[in-house]
């Protein structure tokens, strides 16, 4: 990554590789008032939970996806117009 973080990549089930932060793995509860991500080694991307201290209460463990974390994530995201313009052209090549 651009800011030197140390990352591991997560395939999540969708296909997709997610950057995480490498260390920094947490045990999580499922929470309808959580306000955390991770990201399991399964590839289950978890929006809604908490951080737990011990495995023993916890549902799982995953790792925080690394866009929370870096202080470079704005410089990496897409902005609208190329967005739309890379879905025209996808678009296009389909026709």
């Amino acid at each position: 990554m651009s800011c030197g973080a140390d990352i591991i990549w997560i395939k999540t089930k969708s296909g997709k590789k997610m950057p995480c932060d490498f260390f920094g793995r947490q045990y999580f509860k499922r929470s309808d008032n959580g306000n955390r991500t991770v990201v399991t080694l399964q590839g289950e991307v978890v929006i809604k939970c908490i951080f737990v201290d011990t495995y023993d209460v916890a549902d799982g463990a995953g790792y925080v996806p690394h866009f929370v974390t870096c202080p470079n994530a704005a410089v990496h995201r897409k902005k609208p117009e190329k967005a739309e313009r890379a879905a025209q052209q996808a678009e296009q090549i389909s026709l």
